[in-house]
């Protein structure tokens, strides 16, 4: 039974890297993002190159949806999990002086 590996923030062009190499190295690809649309281009993307994909909509800045993601219907499976996050773009921190 192949592992799991969770990818956060997988909606960009890096993100989609890792997920499809992850699957290419035979890991069913879990990637996330906030993004739906992309989500999905994404798995049926890595799919059509017979790897196997979950897509999961989740917004890493919310805890709750975290726990979810991981507590997800193959994380329940007994896979072995790998996960990796992709940091999201820097925000600019503005003084409250």
């Amino acid at each position: 039974m192949p592992g799991a590996a969770v990818i956060m923030g997988a909606g960009d062009a890096l993100g989609g890297a890792i997920a499809r190499r992850f699957s290419r190295e035979g890991l069913v690809a879990v990637p996330s993002s906030r993004k739906i649309l992309p989500l999905g281009e994404l798995v049926a993307e890595i799919e059509a190159d017979g790897g196997q994909a979950e897509g999961i909509p989740c917004d890493a800045r919310d805890e709750e949806a975290v726990i979810e993601l991981f507590d997800g219907s193959r994380m329940k499976s007994g896979r072995s999990r790998r996960s990796f996050s992709i940091p999201a773009r820097s925000i600019a921190h503005r003084s409250l002086i």
